[in-house]
């Protein structure tokens, strides 16, 4: 209803962690900082890098792609325009 959603991991790499060097948690979050939105038009991808610092000033380095994909509205569904 509000349009709000959460982001997901597809793919990361390394698969697995290291042990000196864990995946950090809730980067997905990083990925899309202003939120997910729900848009009447699709939007074209997007992709950035970012180099987040951890409290140690160690490096990790996050690729992020964004795309939309389509979704079922159940406030529009059944209220055609009469064509």
């Amino acid at each position: 209803g509000s349009g709000d959603g959460q982001g997901q991991i597809l793919q990361r790499f390394p698969e697995k962690d290291w042990e000196d060097n864990p995946f950090p948690q809730g980067i997905e979050l990083f990925c899309q900082p202003s939120g997910w939105q729900l848009f009447p038009e699709r939007n074209p991808p997007t992709f950035f890098v970012a180099v987040l610092t951890d409290i140690n000033s160690e490096r990790h380095y996050c690729a992020c792609f964004t795309f939309w994909e389509a979704v079922e509205s159940p406030q529009v569904r059944g209220h055609g325009n009469g064509g």
